[in-house]
């Protein structure tokens, strides 16, 4: 059986097909940076104190013309991250929309909603500069990604129970501390200390998801471990 991971494209191939003259190639690349990015952009629009009806405008228009101008050709590896060209351009286009546009709200869709109460549950959503509110949600979706690449994998091998048990644990830091190991060992038929070992064995597999995952993030391999550290840091920032 092939445990290897499924990864996307990383952001940088995912640009270079945005140059391509095959349109359906252009359009699925676009969609993907558009679901990656869409959050970490908004939640630092709102740090920014735009309303939510405001700060869903500035994304539609931003995202609009930015295919329309195809203005991610600019975007290159040498110039620093994606995330950096991405808000570094939000914040222009902020800008100039806040010139042409009154504040005003707007109606509040289900998916509208969604994003609302997906914002206003972080712990970063009343505190946060908006630069850190950005990197904690981009932070975030790699964490979240990450951790779902390695459900796929274990439910590969037949072990997706034993991952959605330790799941929890896994996003929480990865200590049984203050679980109760014996109902969780008991639950999976296991010993404690085989379920310590499972969790050993989840963990170190963790590490090189996450590894893999940021790799795709960034130009060189030289700025994997520094850029892993950086993203680890945001969660102990107040």
């Amino acid at each position: 059986m092939d445990n290897t991971p499924r990864f996307p494209p990383t952001s940088w191939t995912l640009v270079s097909k945005v140059r391509s003259d095959d349109s359906a190639l252009v359009a699925d690349a676009l969609t993907v940076i558009y679901q990656r990015y869409r959050y970490p952009l908004y939640c630092w629009l709102r740090r920014k104190n735009l309303a939510h009806p405001d700060a869903e405008d500035v994304l539609q228009d931003f995202f609009a013309r930015f295919i329309r101008r195809r203005s991610l050709e600019q975007a290159e590896p040498d110039r620093g991250r994606l995330r950096g060209f991405l808000v570094t351009s939000l914040g222009n286009h902020l800008r100039d929309w806040l010139d042409r546009n009154a504040r005003r709200p707007g109606p509040l869709g289900n998916h509208d909603l969604e994003l609302l109460q997906r914002y206003e549950s972080e712990p970063f959503h009343t505190s946060a500069t908006p630069d850190i509110a950005y990197e904690r949600a981009w932070a975030l979706s790699v964490i979240h990604a990450t951790i779902d690449r390695l459900g796929e994998q274990y439910r590969r091998r037949g072990k997706g129970t034993l991952f959605e048990k330790l799941r929890p644990i896994l996003a929480e830091g990865g200590s049984l501390r203050g679980h109760d190991t014996a109902a969780i060992a008991m639950s999976l038929a296991m010993t404690e200390d085989a379920l310590r070992a499972a969790l050993h064995r989840m963990l170190k597999e963790f590490g090189g998801h996450l590894h893999a995952e940021v790799a795709e993030t960034v130009a060189t391999k030289d700025e994997i471990e520094p850029e892993i550290r950086h993203l680890l840091s945001l969660f102990s920032l107040n």
